[in-house]
């Protein structure tokens, strides 16, 4: 994969789950580490963008590999934002303003949103489409509001 982005994201990982353990943060190490969290995942995003353009314009095949890695980049991600996420809502609760907090909470829902796909679900729906195995939208809603309604 990307040696130097896993190489920040180790260390960036490494440093926030020993800030977490720490008796108190302080805001500005919070801050900082908002600030390195949204530039370490917005790194990982454009590198997906990358390689997902590279595979569409065929520049190179799609490897299952390359798909797991990013995968793996984004909860590695996802594990060093538990801490922070934590601090800040301790932050709030003692009545601190934490600069970036918005921002990393917009983030770390997008992250999760992004952890909760299913790679391998998606490999088969994939293949579901590409069978023709497909149901148009208006019956998907048409059943949906069947299950609802009981």
């Amino acid at each position: 994969m990307n040696s130097v982005l896993d190489n920040q994201l180790r260390s960036y990982e490494e440093f926030a789950s020993r800030a977490a353990r720490a008796d108190t943060m302080d805001c500005r190490a919070v801050e900082d580490l908002i600030d390195v969290g949204l530039a370490l995942f917005s790194a990982a995003k454009r590198g997906v963008e990358r390689w997902q353009q590279r595979v569409e314009r065929r520049e190179q095949p799609f490897r299952m590999e390359d798909a797991r890695g990013f995968e793996t980049i984004y909860h590695a991600i996802g594990r060093a934002f538990e801490p922070i996420r934590d601090a800040c809502r301790q932050m709030r609760r003692l009545g601190q303003v934490v600069a970036g907090a918005d921002r990393f909470a917009e983030a770390d829902d997008e992250l999760r949103g992004l952890m909760g796909l299913s790679l391998d679900r998606l490999m088969v729906a994939e293949e579901q489409v590409g069978r023709g195995q497909t149901r148009p939208l208006g019956e998907i809603r048409d059943e949906l509001r069947r299950r609802i309604r009981g």
